[in-house]
């Protein structure tokens, strides 16, 4: 386990910061170097342009390097490590049948201080870092760099007055990997114990099992409707209707609240809660932000990663728009749900700019989806993930998106 030193901490942390003193140690983070700003409905904090926040901000990056990188975290966590992505989230998952989908509710801001001083205590020398009367330890020092005090009177109502991991520190993602480890091997543990495949990224938690047997049974039976004067088409709706209705009364140990209870009771440790209503239970198929898993109702074979259909018809839909001259505006306006009244304009835009606005902001997304492709076709050289036939169209669709760029014009 590593033992962060006084001397090395001063030394290659703290080291020319403009908020540390050898008397007084590290000040507390001010509304004056922190600014707070909306990301859809959350809440984030970023330093502000200030002098001392510039170098309260090169602090943290050294903090990140030097102390927080260096720690261990948990091998389920996919998000904010080096080398790992989204699809690595994903993959393990594509050899099971069931699936649920747990968020963490208000993930980063109800990560507290005092959680954060317990999960990093055993990783800093006990020890003071300041030399006149004023007593502040290398633990709390750590503290004031990377978390937050919200302003009583923030818009923030939820946390403010309480000291937070902020979203929007360049520290907090790592943080939370390093406080969640207790969680995720508990978590592990659980899952080994109940056959279950557990991934997270950051707050989404992903869970996955095999195919349950007597819920296999179910869809095999070859049941007979008694004899009504229906079509045939009808009478294999109804029955399908029937067999599944019946195959998930029965379910499995992953789908039933005991599952969900008990993932609730362990992340309770450290006062996280699920967010219920986004929980995603399915069979066979889950879709997560673009991607498609086909599982397997078998225990000797793989599925799938693709690309969702509602991100295929929107590519699609960009092409094809393209290809009938449609403009910028319109494509936005349409597909993306543009609306130049909502925009965060200082002044009431010209046409002018605004079409040259949605020029580059379609331009974004085409190259954002060109990359989400090439991703996915790349990450199926190592994990042979994807079937020949989504290959062959992803690629296909790669080509007819580098045609549109020459039909954009910047």
């Amino acid at each position: 386990m590593k033992i962060i030193e006084k001397k090395d901490f001063v030394n290659q942390v703290l080291q020319g910061y403009d908020g540390y003193s050898n008397e007084m140690g590290v000040k507390t983070l001010t509304p004056n170097e922190i600014v707070e700003f909306k990301i859809g409905s959350k809440f984030g904090y970023r330093c502000s342009n200030n002098d001392l926040a510039k170098s309260l901000e090169n602090t943290q990056l050294r903090a990140l390097s030097r102390v927080v990188n260096t720690l261990e975290i948990s091998k389920c966590a996919t998000a904010f490590v080096t080398g790992s992505s989204y699809l690595d989230f994903l993959e393990p998952h594509r050899y099971s049948y069931h699936f649920i989908r747990l968020d963490i509710k208000d993930f980063f801001h109800s990560i507290s201080s005092s959680v954060i001083s317990e999960s990093f205590s055993k990783h800093f020398k006990d020890t003071n870092i300041t030399s006149g009367e004023t007593k502040q330890t290398l633990l709390k020092s750590f503290l004031n760099l990377v978390t937050y005090t919200i302003p009583p009177d923030s818009t923030n109502k939820k946390f403010a007055g309480k000291t937070i991991l902020p979203i929007g520190f360049r520290t907090s993602p790592a943080i939370s990997n390093i406080v969640f480890r207790r969680l995720d091997c508990l978590i592990e543990d659980f899952c080994y114990r109940n056959n279950v495949t557990y991934t997270r990224y950051a707050d989404d938690m992903l869970f996955s099992s095999k195919i349950n047997t007597k819920f296999k049974s179910i869809l095999q039976k070859k049941d007979v409707l008694p004899p009504i004067p229906i079509t045939h088409k009808e009478h294999k709706t109804r029955l399908a209707k029937i067999k599944r209705e019946e195959a998930l009364k029965h379910g499995c140990f992953l789908h039933s609240d005991k599952f969900t209870n008990e993932i609730s009771s362990i992340i309770r440790i450290i006062n996280l809660k699920l967010n219920i209503k986004k929980t995603i239970k399915s069979n066979q198929t889950i879709s997560l932000n673009g991607y498609t898993i086909d599982g397997v109702d078998s225990y000797l074979s793989a599925g799938t990663i693709r690309v969702s259909n509602k991100k295929l018809n929107v590519i699609s839909k960009i092409i094809h728009s393209l290809n009938k001259n449609m403009s910028a505006i319109e494509i936005m306006e349409r597909y993306f749900k543009m609306n130049k009244a909502h925009e965060c304009f200082k002044y009431p835009p010209k046409y002018d700019y605004y079409n040259t606005f949605c020029i580059q902001k379609l331009f974004n997304k085409i190259t954002g989806y060109r990359s989400y492709l090439v991703s996915l076709i790349k990450y199926d050289e190592e994990y042979n993930c994807i079937t020949p036939s989504s290959l062959k169209k992803y690629k296909s669709l790669i080509a007819e998106l580098d045609k549109t760029f020459t039909k954009i014009k910047l």
